[in-house]
Order: structure tokens, then sequence, then C-alpha cells
């Protein structure tokens, strides 16, 4: 004995500690009287009753009023004529100017931010009537960046186009944001880029292109530096 437990270790054959297998007059409507017959239904139920996936079935409408989670599925973007489309190229040179500002903003020595917060009614009327100052648009905090962010997000909601001033406010926040983003500053950019990207879509054949320039860089710097990948062009 200790030599056949001995050869078969050595071939690494695992013999079973019960070997139970269905007899040919099996009756499942029977009730086991012993354990091996518990083991004859457990095996017959395992591989005739038991479905490979499970679902619950029933009426679940009722539930609905108390859903408090709502979860949308974004559509697609709309589309804007080839003409106002970025070229790779193009997406290329703009992405490389923005690395460069942030890499000699940040080899620039920056005050601690003090602010957390804006006015609001206040900050529109700056965005359109003053350039931002380094030493201003740095005493913001990152949150009250990416709340600048998204009330001028708002505010493109009463505007066609992007004025000099609003993208001078814009390229600004956007070249001192700091990665990684909170879930809650990556929900803002990505609102931002897609009302950049529905302004773009409403340009018409008569319009300029230079209207479409100031909207295809910030979608691109959003989309490749800040890896909203599926927004790109």
């Amino acid at each position: 004995m200790a030599t056949s437990e001995s050869s078969d270790d050595e071939c690494g054959v695992m013999r079973k500690a019960l070997d139970v297998s269905l007899p040919d007059d099996f009756d499942p409507e029977s009730i086991p009287q012993t354990g091996e017959e518990y083991l004859h239904h457990v095996i017959y139920e395992r591989t005739n009753k038991c479905r490979k996936w499970v679902t619950a079935e029933g009426d679940f409408t009722k539930y609905k009023k108390n859903q408090t989670v709502h979860v949308t599925i974004e559509t697609e973007s709309p589309k804007a004529l080839e003409k106002f489309c970025p070229s790779k190229s193009w997406q290329d040179n703009a992405l490389q100017d923005y690395i460069q500002l942030r890499t000699f903003l940040s080899n620039t020595q920056q005050p601690n931010p003090t602010d957390q917060s804006i006015c609001k009614k206040s900050f529109w009327k700056s965005i359109e009537k003053t350039r931002p100052s380094f030493s201003e648009i740095t005493q913001y905090s990152q949150a009250a960046k990416i709340l600048m962010l998204a009330e001028i997000t708002k505010y493109l909601e009463n505007v066609r186009i992007v004025s000099e001033t609003v993208g001078v406010w814009i390229y600004a926040i956007l070249a001192l944001l700091e990665k990684p983003l909170s879930p809650d500053c990556c929900y803002k950019l990505r609102q931002f880029a897609k009302k950049c990207i529905e302004l773009r879509a409403a340009l018409k054949e008569e319009d300029e292109v230079s209207l479409a320039n100031p909207l295809n860089l910030f979608v691109c710097v959003i989309a490749r530096f800040f890896n909203q990948l599926d927004l790109a062009d």
C-alpha cells in the first residue's frame, strides 16, 4: 500500500476522496437514504438542473419611483463642417506650445493660492473687459479655477463665438490646472469641452475659419493633454 501511494504521489496523480458516480437505475424522485444516495442527487442536480446563468425574474417597475440615481447616456458630439476641423499637425503644434507654456510656468515662482472661490457676478464682467495677469490668476486655488471654467461654460450659452479676452482667460486657466484631475474637475472640464464642440458645430459655411481656432485649441488641450480622448478630433 505504501509503495502504491508513493508511486501515485511521484506521478502527481490525485486520487478522489469519494469516487461517486450516478448509477444507471438512478431515480431523481427518490428520497436519499444514505450519504452516497445524497451525493447521487447532488451530482444529478448539478448536471441537469443548475443553469449556468441565473437572473432574478419579476416586475421591477414598481420600484422606479424610489430610484434616486439616474445615469445619463452621452450622445455623440455634433459634427462641424470640415473646414473648421483641425488637422493632426495643427493639433500637434498647438499641444506642443501648450506644454511649453506649462513647463515655463512650473519653473516660475508662484504665490500660494489665497482665494478658494470667486464672485460670479463680477467674474463675468472681468472676462469680457480685461485680460488676467499672472499674479491675479495664480491667487486662485484649483477649485476656484474649476469654478471659473464652469462659469465660462454658462457664459458661452449666451454667445456665438469666443472673444479674444475670454479666450485668454480660458487658456490661462487651462495652463495652470493641476493633474491628476478630481472627478468634479474632470466633469466640469468635459462640460466645457462639449460646449466648445457645440459652438464649433454651429458655425456656418460663410464664417471665417479663425472663429473655430480657439475652440479647436481648447478641445485639443482637454482631449489630448488631460486624457479625455473620446472628445478628440
